[in-house]
């Protein structure tokens, strides 16, 4: 029997408060884990502006963690999908792509960091529900138009209109000198545009011009207006934008504060509080995920309740170093769309550590400063 990804999310389950995710929404959330090989790292994403108590879950598939493997059935053990999601073809485009990317010596091995998948679960989840794809590229990779290609072939094949095609060649030459595309993703449950770039690596006039040189069919001003104070509130903003025939009306602003959770805490709550203050925040979701923030260390919970793979893994380095799961914010996206008002969203993050012994400190030391809570 193979460990799914249920095994994680239990560790985790008590502190997604209940404003964020009801009893229903995590019976659908634990349904899904259940399909799942047991990543160590996950998303959920949180309408800030919404009082339905539902997120949708956003897993991470790794080949070091030997996520991609087991999504495979690869090993010993069998896959975790059952019969009816393997038969079904947005999930046969998954398997298609990740047999790909585990090939040693392949360009994707080389240039893509991870695989996201991303479940929309506004209402009750599917029997076998279709994931938005997302193929992230290694930070080391400046240049990621022929990977970007390469995923979506092995996703999409011949379904990708040469219009498309032309399209997104088109956003990537006019991207800004400092810019990258750092991930592309397929909506498979969208019946619209079916592609997303997300892009990083300049500010927001330099996106604002950007978006006009791409033909984006809105008003640059509108933006402005509707973001107000938000970028200088931030440290650093990405933009998705949705690419068909043509650049789709709806673009997204993330918003990230790199700072260590710790000290990142009041700029988390300023950020926040200017949401709440232009009501695109209900005040109790905002404080429910800043509620999220802390640590989860192996030696807090029962031995049957960690990972298996990361129980064996400690046996092995013994005193050396101590596994935990970091709950953070991940960053803060903002949908506009013209004519419309802002939707706002918040990614609480939850992955793996290791903790390193400090002989000189005499205790365990993490690569961060004065975690909010355990």
């Amino acid at each position: 029997m193979r460990e799914s990804m249920e095994v994680n999310l239990n560790l985790v389950d008590s502190h997604l408060d209940k404003r964020l995710a009801s009893e229903e929404a995590r019976g659908d959330l634990r349904r899904i884990a259940r399909m799942l090989p047991a990543v160590l790292g996950f998303q959920f994403e949180c309408r800030l502006d919404s009082a339905l108590p539902r997120v949708d879950l956003l897993p991470r598939l790794l080949l070091t963690d030997g996520s991609c493997d087991a999504l495979l059935g690869l090993g010993d053990a069998p896959p975790t999908l059952p019969e009816a999601a393997r038969k079904h073809p947005t999930w046969q485009a998954l398997e298609n792509l990740c047999r790909e990317w585990r090939m040693p010596g392949g360009a994707l091995s080389t240039g893509v960091m991870d695989v996201f998948l991303e479940f929309d679960l506004e209402q009750s989840a599917a029997e076998v529900p279709t994931p938005c794809v997302f193929v992230d590229f290694a930070r080391s990779v400046r240049h990621s138009q022929s990977l970007a290609e390469q995923g979506l072939d092995l996703l999409l094949g011949d379904r990708l209109p040469a219009g498309i095609r032309r399209r997104l060649a088109a956003c990537y030459e006019a991207l800004p000198e400092t810019a990258r595309a750092y991930a592309v993703g397929v909506m498979f449950p969208r019946g619209t545009s079916p592609l997303r770039l997300c892009l990083s690596g300049a500010t927001l006039p330099q996106w604002l011009t950007y978006l006009e040189r791409i033909g984006w069919p809105g008003q640059l001003s509108e933006i402005k207006a509707q973001l107000g104070r938000m970028p200088e509130l931030a440290e650093r903003i990405t933009l998705d934008i949705d690419v068909g025939e043509s650049v789709g009306p709806k673009v997204g602003f993330e918003f990230f504060i790199d700072k260590p959770f710790g000290p990142s805490r009041p700029f988390w709550e300023t950020l926040l509080g200017y949401l709440v203050e232009r009501g695109l925040a209900r005040p109790e979701k905002a404080s429910a995920a800043l509620s999220w923030v802390g640590y989860t260390p192996q030696r807090n919970k029962p031995e049957d309740e960690w990972p298996e793979g990361l129980r064996r893994a400690s046996r092995e380095l013994g005193a050396k170093a101590m596994s935990l799961f970091v709950r953070r914010l991940s960053h803060l996206k903002v949908a506009h769309q013209p004519g419309r008002a802002l939707e706002a969203k918040i990614y609480l993050e939850n992955l793996h550590r290791w903790l390193s012994y400090n002989e000189a400190k005499q205790g365990y030391v993490l690569d961060d400063n004065a975690p909010w809570g355990n």
